[in-house]
């Protein structure tokens, strides 16, 4: 399933780097952008897992060259791992991950359009996670389990570009590690 989800993101991006409509600009300095986004193929978890929420992330950036940008990065993601249980109780894991970091992007004109942004950087930041352990047995005490959590120093390499739709309001795709492989959204010119 993951494998499809990721193909569709690559067709959405194809199709939203190849729509030529209203005029946008290219990089500058002092420009200011927000993603919203959502993450397909996550980084954090591995097979036997099933997503809660697919991972969400809000990035902002701030041009302080005609090609390079700095800002911040906020990513989210959970997921579940489910236990057989007796007379069909529930029992499961519930993880949740949060990426927090500080980014630079340098921005290159690839394609020579007008309308798209291609881009290339690094993310420095710090990755907590915890988990929580729920069951509907009613002979197991929750509270006898302990509620792990960690956390530690991550980084990150990303390639992406932006397509502008109208003035403020276009979309992205980016491909890095980070909360997910292939992130795709929304992004606005503050």
């Amino acid at each position: 399933m993951q494998f499809k989800q990721i193909i569709n993101g690559f067709i959405f991006a194809a199709f939203i780097l190849t729509f030529n409509q209203l005029n946008a600009q290219m990089y500058q300095k002092g420009q200011q952008d927000l993603h919203l986004g959502v993450g397909l193929g996550t980084t954090l978890y591995g097979g036997g897992y099933r997503s809660i929420l697919p991972p969400l992330n809000v990035s902002y950036e701030k041009g302080i060259t005609e090609n390079i940008g700095v800002g911040a990065y906020l990513g989210y993601a959970s997921s579940r791992y489910d236990y057989d249980g007796f007379a069909n109780l529930d029992y499961h894991w519930r993880y949740n991950y949060v990426i927090l970091g500080a980014r630079g992007a340098y921005h290159y004109d690839l394609f020579k359009n007008p309308k798209l942004d291609t881009y290339g950087g690094l993310m420095l930041g710090f990755t907590f996670a915890n988990a929580k352990f729920h069951s509907d047995d009613p002979t197991i005490d929750e509270a006898n389990y302990s509620s792990p959590s960690s956390g530690g120093i991550t980084w990150s390499g990303f390639i992406g570009a932006r397509y502008q739709f109208k003035p403020k309001l276009g979309a992205y795709a980016e491909l890095g590690y980070g909360v997910s492989w292939l992130n795709i959204g929304l992004r606005m010119k503050l």
